[in-house]
């Protein structure tokens, strides 16, 4: 857009897309035109006409510098063109940026979305046989075991170490029980000690006891920090996305986009047979813990699970969605729902950066059949949707935000 100034000077007057999201936003914890609640949205249902269509506020956020704005339900005015890629904006950022996911590619007049599927499937990890592998990057591999009927002589609720030699202590001579997880498999003593976590069948004993093993004095508040607090190797999905997507096809537009955090939220809600004096039961990762309770929250609760490339925690300026931003963007964990705009419907699923559950195998949090939010096994293979963050000067040439009329970033 230009506005004259006399005959002779034309100043250009920029069109921010920062400015367009956030010119019909409301509240999202008010009632209002498609919200009927006069609490607001209530993010443990799923999207419709009468719990939040449109773009909201974040409640909690509109005094910040930059207040945060997120799109929900079925709408159809946040398409975007840019990098000659089709994007749908997710919402933007505590910077002001402006957080795309992949929608298709451009038409080859430049003007118009082509929604097509995205580029692969994968899996998320190789392997769902360690906690390790919920690392968007990860850390240690301790690798899970089974054992039927795990009825041995000694279980103990905590071990020493000294010489080389674990030694049970606190002993329950008989079954695996939820306060008695560390055991030698045979005697008092041992080398190598199983730690216990998961009991699939009935108590006392019975049925299929899964553990890991532990060496050189480790515990398992060791073996959790080594596989749940670094981040040292990247994942399958990772690895795809920045070395394959990002380098062959986003090199070249990395200045039009921010070091937005990724949030590959590692953080325990419940830890279950994971802690010595816990149930033998499942771990939940706190993603799924909010999913279950619909309190989304858009801060890391960790320093170790944001990544950036900065930290050097991701090469690249991608990554994935989380479930808090699908939660926003109107999915939830238990109802079907095509009324967003994150449903696509070639998808048998679509991977989500945030973990889910560790029992005898690990799961990643995904949109499963893009209709809800779900928990899959790391090594299935599913859509992998790739994000970015547009800076927070980024300019449009026009467009209204549809299909067939995207925003273009200048």
């Amino acid at each position: 857009a230009s506005v004259k100034i006399t005959g002779d000077v034309v100043i250009e007057k920029k069109l921010f897309l920062y400015d367009k999201v956030k010119e019909n936003a409301v509240m999202d914890n008010i009632k209002s035109t498609y919200v009927s609640s006069t609490t607001g949205i209530n993010f443990k249902e799923i999207s419709s006409n009468t719990n939040g269509k449109g773009v909201y506020i974040r409640a909690g956020t509109e005094k910040q510098q930059y207040p945060i704005y997120y799109y929900r339900g079925a709408v159809d005015n946040n398409y975007v063109l840019f990098a000659n890629y089709c994007w749908k904006i997710v919402r933007t950022t505590e910077t002001g940026g402006i957080k795309l996911i992949y929608s298709g590619k451009s038409s080859t007049d430049g003007k118009s979305c082509i929604v097509q599927p995205p580029f692969k499937a994968l899996s998320f990890n190789t392997s769902d046989n360690s906690p390790a592998y919920v690392g968007y990057k990860y850390g240690t591999v301790y690798p899970i075991n089974s054992e039927k009927n795990p009825d041995g002589v000694l279980f103990g609720s905590d071990v020493s170490y000294s010489g080389g030699q674990y030694t049970l202590t606190n002993i329950s001579a008989g079954n695996l029980d939820d306060t008695h997880h560390y055991s030698c498999a045979n005697g008092l003593t041992c080398s190598v000690v199983r730690y216990y976590f998961y009991l699939l069948g009935a108590d006392g004993g019975s049925g299929t006891g899964y553990y890991i093993e532990l060496k050189n004095g480790e515990k398992i508040e060791n073996a959790l920090a080594n596989m749940l607090d670094k981040n040292v190797t990247n994942s399958t999905i990772k690895d795809y996305i920045e070395n394959e997507w990002y380098k062959n096809n986003m090199t070249s537009y990395s200045d039009s986009l921010e070091d937005t955090e990724w949030c590959n939220d590692r953080s325990i809600y419940q830890k279950g047979g994971w802690d010595p004096q816990g149930k033998l039961t499942t771990l939940i990762f706190g993603g799924e813990g909010r999913l279950q309770n619909g309190t989304p929250n858009l801060t890391c609760p960790r320093e170790t699970d944001k990544l950036t490339v900065a930290n050097g925690g991701v090469k690249y300026k991608t990554g994935l969605l989380t479930v808090d931003e699908a939660m926003l963007a109107g999915v939830n964990g238990s109802d079907d729902n095509e009324n967003t705009y994150l449903y696509f419907p070639w998808a048998s699923g679509i991977w989500l950066m945030s973990p889910g559950e560790a029992w005898y195998y690990v799961s990643e949090e995904d949109i499963w059949g893009s209709h809800n939010i779900d928990n899959d096994g790391v090594s299935n293979t599913l859509a992998a949707y790739p994000v970015v963050s547009l800076k927070n000067d980024s300019s449009i040439t026009g467009g209204n935000g549809t299909e067939g009329s995207p925003y273009i970033i200048n």
